[in-house]
């Protein structure tokens, strides 16, 4: 099944949408499987739409779907593993589909393309002739996600720390950053404004909240897919000097993304199953990197299944009362 995916064919990104349609496929033949999981991510227009389950399925299937060929294109334009393929966008929907509640459309899910904007332009920083600008628009799309999510603030490190693998970070850059992520919270004020409404400046809860009870309702996906990411930073470290310096750098701007992430999720862990997609671009890389190549094919081939396995137990286990 891997083989189908370890190539640039324009078929591969059909293959890729049955597999979103697959892993959805019982939830629209059953209905809603988990009780709950609706509920668990009502809010504003999301009310509306998941009042529908098969309507907010299908929007949930196609964001999904969108941001995996999305980050697939970056994988492949800059060169973020050392082949190009369709696997990142595979993992993607694979970590994207986890718990039940992801595979509704949801506020979370779409807090991803913010996610995979910034990094597009992070990307771009690399032999890049005037970064201000990059820098800018990069913290302009965490900006935006933290007037939704406070804890985005702290992003701000994340761009000056990623910018410093890139080149010396300069005033210039530091000024760039810090106007982007000021600008969307500029914009929200001036609107309550002019409503005479009075802006109230969101709360940063940066506190990690452990809840073992919440975090293990799908232990045994959640603890396969850590396993195969942490596989896959260890062949990443392993291979390090194997690639080209753009690579290279890439690879250390996406792992700081991973840990970044992961403490988002950490401090939301009373809704870990919505947030835990926050970190899939980071997860997709890793894990890709770990099934790449020839060699042992045929374990990675089991192992792969053995996922796939697992997200299904994730999702319908408790339907069938397993």
């Amino acid at each position: 099944m891997l083989r189908i995916f370890q190539n640039i064919r324009p078929i591969s990104a059909i293959y890729i949408f049955l597999v979103c349609v697959i892993v959805r496929l019982p939830a629209l033949l059953f209905g809603n499987l988990e009780p709950g999981a609706t509920a668990a991510v009502h809010g504003g227009l999301f009310d509306t739409l998941n009042q529908n389950f098969y309507l907010s399925i299908s929007l949930g299937l196609l964001v999904v779907f969108i941001q995996a060929l999305f980050f697939n294109r970056l994988c492949i334009e800059y060169d973020v593993l050392y082949v190009h393929s369709y696997l990142p966008a595979y993992v993607y929907v694979i970590v994207s589909s986890i718990y039940p509640e992801n595979l509704l459309l949801h506020p979370s899910m779409l807090l991803n393309f913010g996610i995979l904007m910034s990094l597009y332009f992070m990307f771009r920083l690399y032999q890049a002739q005037s970064t201000s600008k990059i820098l800018y628009y990069a913290s302009l799309f965490l900006g935006i996600l933290s007037l939704v999510l406070p804890i985005f603030y702290t992003g701000v490190l994340f761009v000056i720390i990623g910018t410093m693998i890139f080149k010396n970070i300069s005033l210039k850059d530091i000024l760039a950053i810090i106007s982007g992520y000021i600008f969307p919270a500029l914009i929200a004020a001036g609107i309550y404004y002019l409503q005479g409404i009075e802006y109230q400046i969101p709360q940063l809860d940066y506190r990690l909240k452990l809840r073992i009870d919440v975090q293990l309702q799908a232990y045994v996906a959640m603890t396969i897919i850590g396993i195969y990411t942490i596989a896959g930073l260890f062949k990443t470290l392993f291979n390090y000097n194997k690639n080209n310096i753009r690579t290279r750098r890439i690879n250390m701007l996406i792992v700081l993304y991973l840990f970044f992430a992961i403490l988002i999720v950490l401090t939301k862990s009373e809704n870990f199953r919505q947030y835990f997609i926050l970190p899939a671009a980071g997860i997709a890389t890793e894990v890709s990197y770990f099934f790449l190549g020839n060699k042992k094919h045929r374990i990675k081939e089991i192992l792969n299944y053995i996922m796939l396995l697992a997200v299904f137990y994730s999702l319908y286990g408790g339907f069938l009362q397993l």
